[in-house]
């Protein structure tokens, strides 16, 4: 599963290969945007406990979080509530410049 946020559409990297995720992947992905300026038509906001509930399965997954320090924590600890061990958590949190 790929759950990626964005604060402006055309901050997507790699968005030709993101796009192509979407594509062949189905619900199995999420982009969001949390402060689109355009004509933006796809999910709004930060991912929530909802977006990590439909991803998380039967098999415990390993998740990979890597964004600025308060998004990373924020996640970590929803992912946490909702039964994810810390060991299953990979992070990289960006500071600011």
């Amino acid at each position: 599963h790929l759950l990626y946020s964005v604060r402006h559409e055309d901050d997507v990297a790699y968005a030709e290969e993101v796009a192509e995720w979407l594509a062949d992947h189905g619900s199995q992905a999420l982009v969001t945007v949390t402060r689109p300026r355009g004509a933006w038509r796809g999910s709004r906001g930060r991912i929530d406990g909802l977006a990590l509930r439909h991803v998380l399965g039967a098999t415990m997954p390993i998740c990979f979080l890597c964004g600025p320090a308060s998004m990373v924590e924020d996640l970590g600890y929803q992912l946490s509530h909702l039964g994810v061990p810390a060991d299953h958590l990979r992070t990289e949190q960006w500071a600011p410049v």
